[in-house]
């Protein structure tokens, strides 16, 4: 007998078994290394478009934009201020909220809210801001 082009009649069932699972593993983490390197690609198309990212820094501002704030829910923790932080930074946060791999309801709420290009855009923002940046009430 033929198998996926593999002679298979003098060779032993766990062997042939434990050949096919390692070959579906094999074919399935090539797809999505795929699908890794198409997101990666995709990320890396995006432009950060700051005039757009003015009006999707209203969710940021509640917390991120008041000096010394500190929340209350789900516990009491004090919010950074996150104007001139690196870009690369805040996208890769932002990503790992949305994923809940960053631990903090508020922000996974938000985040995971966000397309692609609203995390490129905020973190771009965020980013072209600096300690002389004038005090603003979306920084």
């Amino acid at each position: 007998m033929l198998r996926a082009g593999i002679p298979t009649k003098n060779v032993p069932k766990k062997t042939m078994k434990k050949f096919l699972t390692m070959m579906a593993l094999a074919l399935g983490s090539t797809s999505l290394m795929s699908l890794t390197s198409l997101s990666v690609l995709h990320a890396a198309e995006l432009k950060p478009n700051l005039e757009a990212a003015k009006d999707k820094v209203a969710m940021c501002i509640g917390c991120h934009g008041i000096p010394d704030y500190r929340t209350a829910f789900p516990e009491v923790y004090h919010v950074p201020r996150i104007g001139g932080q690196n870009a690369k930074y805040i996208e890769n946060a932002l990503k790992e909220y949305a994923k809940g791999d960053r631990k903090f309801q508020t922000m996974h709420g938000i985040a995971a809210t966000l397309t692609d290009q609203d995390i490129v855009d905020i973190a771009a923002y965020y980013a072209a801001q600096s300690a002389s940046t004038p005090v603003n009430p979306q920084k």
